[in-house]
């Protein structure tokens, strides 16, 4: 690489950082006095968008602008309390409501970065925040309003703190059975919804299978594993796979779909993991990783 190449390399990549810093807002500074950190974490969500130009339309709707912002004010939500975090983002989409286009693309990094589950700053519990929050800012009838109605909708299934919705399935036996009769007492139940043609399925599976922590717990009696296919699926496809899964696990499939077809779940991504207490009471839902002690954090929820 000649000089003058390598020279321009380096300008350009001094400038973006420059650029890249200039969309940066400045943090509040955090009173000394506040020395919890969800505390401080509550003042930095509330004074988070104080230096922000709400005015300057051309930073409201600068996509690249309010993404890096938007990013940052959300890792900043799981640390905060529930209260700060509705107050901070009721004020956020106020202001940016001023604006329908500004509204519009909130709303948008709000779906793809608090909603999904490849997001850095994934965290359900703002999300539905967020939801509520916009869903005042749109009419009732409008496609907005009518889009974050179904996802608040969809948030409310089988919540954390409520009972599993029970299903029937058909096992790897032929038989038909039902997700609570395979509840028993003093056993936590990880819930696996899959698919046989699922490659990150496979790559759950193979590391459940490995997992020595997990064979001891079921082993023990204190965790069963229960993987569920809850689309309509070619029975015949599906078996040849069961078949190469331990034994110790239940596993079905949903006859003609219908966990899916009748919304029973919500399943954003394929897997899902659920995490359900002897009664069926969800634990954790949607989970992106395990713990490594399952039946531990259960006991501890």
């Amino acid at each position: 690489m000649n000089p003058r190449t390598l020279l321009t390399i380096i300008a350009l990549h001094i400038a973006a950082v420059m650029v890249q810093a200039q969309q940066l807002l400045p943090l509040p500074s955090v009173p000394s006095d506040l020395t919890v950190p969800m505390q401080r974490a509550d003042y930095i969500m509330r004074h988070f968008w104080d230096a922000m130009d709400w005015n300057d339309t051309c930073a409201a709707r600068n996509s690249a602008f309010m993404e890096i912002n938007m990013v940052n004010f959300f890792s900043i939500a799981p640390h905060a309390s529930s209260d700060a975090v509705t107050s901070s983002f009721r004020d956020f989409a106020a202001h940016a409501a001023a604006d329908s286009i500004s509204l519009q693309l909130v709303a948008e990094l709000s779906h793809r970065y608090l909603g999904e589950r490849q997001s850095p700053v994934y965290h359900e519990p703002s999300y539905e925040i967020m939801c509520r929050v916009l869903a005042d800012c749109y009419q009732p009838q409008s496609p907005q309003r009518v889009y974050l109605d179904y996802a608040l909708q969809t948030l409310a299934k089988n919540r954390h703190g409520t009972r599993a919705a029970d299903f029937t399935f058909i096992d790897r036996h032929g038989r038909t059975r039902t997700l609570f009769s395979t509840l028993r007492q003093g056993t936590v139940t990880l819930l696996i919804f899959f698919d046989p043609d699922c490659s990150d399925c496979h790559t759950l599976t193979a590391a459940l299978t490995r997992d020595s922590s997990i064979a001891r717990q079921i082993t023990d009696g204190t965790l069963a594993v229960t993987l569920i296919t809850p689309f309509d699926t070619d029975p015949a496809a599906w078996q040849r796979y069961a078949d190469t899964l331990p034994t110790a696990w239940t596993v079905g499939y949903s006859p003609l779909g219908q966990i899916d077809t009748d919304e029973l779940y919500d399943l954003p991504a394929i897997p899902s993991i659920y995490l359900l207490a002897p009664d069926g009471t969800v634990i954790h839902r949607n989970l992106t990783t395990l713990p490594s002690d399952l039946t531990n954090t259960a006991t501890q929820q």
